[in-house]
């Protein structure tokens, strides 16, 4: 029996024979997109699975499950899933990951029309990344899971049972002070383009390195329009504490991370199996 995520992208015209169609893929609206990521979400959520608690089953954080944190480049996200492959084949008997289709869903109410490109691009990533997972997938080896809105970090407060919801807090608020502490933020503008650039160390980002480009400018004009419009005349700004405090600069790198670990920690919680964590 074809798997229904298969069968979903197959009928949808998306992919063909284990590979993407990127001609195809390069012509579609961004409601297009929204609309199967969607009818992905519905087919892997968790209320679907039918989870055996069991050692030998994993929920693995999203960075090694094929998703886009914490580089999006399609090649390092393939490097990990065969990391995961070779982890799987001598460990686990099931390893669940993120439906990492449903990372496009949050942008689907902010004018998708103009955000055209970045579906594309967003999209075919991601389908390229399936198509490599699609053997493990089909073999029920890796199984996709999808929360609905719940974002993992809900999810992961949720699903924990009280006696380990404080120390979660308690590490995730001194994580969070880490990021404004330890990490420089700088503001570029570029080609009509705003950009946070983040610089730290390795052991909270990925290559010591986070480059944010707001897609929506309102979300940091809103916070400071003077300092919108001085780095528009700059170029580039290097932030104050206080400057990047304000513009909650610290959460954009810090968002990504604390939800990789929330999302291993929820659903193992919540499907009762072992953690996997890079």
């Amino acid at each position: 029996m074809e798997h229904p995520l298969k069968a979903l992208f197959e009928n949808a015209g998306l992919i063909r024979n284990g590979k993407p169609i990127i001609k195809y893929i390069r012509k579609l609206k961004a409601s297009h997109i929204i609309d199967v990521c969607q009818q992905s979400t519905d087919i892997t959520h968790y209320t679907n699975i039918n989870a055996s608690p069991s050692i030998f089953s994993h929920a693995a954080a999203p960075s090694l499950g094929g998703s886009s944190y914490p580089c999006s480049s399609p090649s390092c996200r393939i490097e990990k899933i065969r990391e995961l492959t070779q982890f799987a084949a001598l460990y686990s008997d099931k390893v669940f990951i993120k439906n990492y289709f449903t990372d496009l869903l949050a942008y689907a109410d902010r004018k998708p029309a103009n955000l055209e490109a970045f579906f594309r691009y967003k999209f075919l990533d991601d389908l390229i990344v399936f198509c490599e997972l699609l053997p493990l997938i089909e073999s029920d080896i890796v199984q996709m899971v999808s929360f609905g809105n719940v974002c993992p970090h809900c999810l992961c407060i949720d699903a924990l049972s009280q006696d380990k919801n404080p120390r979660y807090n308690v590490l995730s608020d001194a994580l969070r002070r880490r990021f404004l502490k330890e990490v420089a933020y700088s503001l570029i503008y570029k080609n009509d383009e705003m950009t946070l650039i983040s610089s730290g160390p390795d052991s909270i980002l990925p290559h010591g390195l986070w480059c944010h480009t707001y897609l929506i400018q309102d979300e940091i004009y809103s916070k400071a329009p003077r300092l919108v419009e001085q780095v528009k005349k700059c170029g580039i700004i290097k932030l104050t504490t206080d400057q990047a405090k304000k513009l909650k600069a610290h959460n954009i790198p810090f968002t990504p991370l604390i939800h990789n670990i929330a999302f291993e920690l929820g659903v193992a919680d919540l499907l009762k199996t072992s953690f996997l964590s890079d």
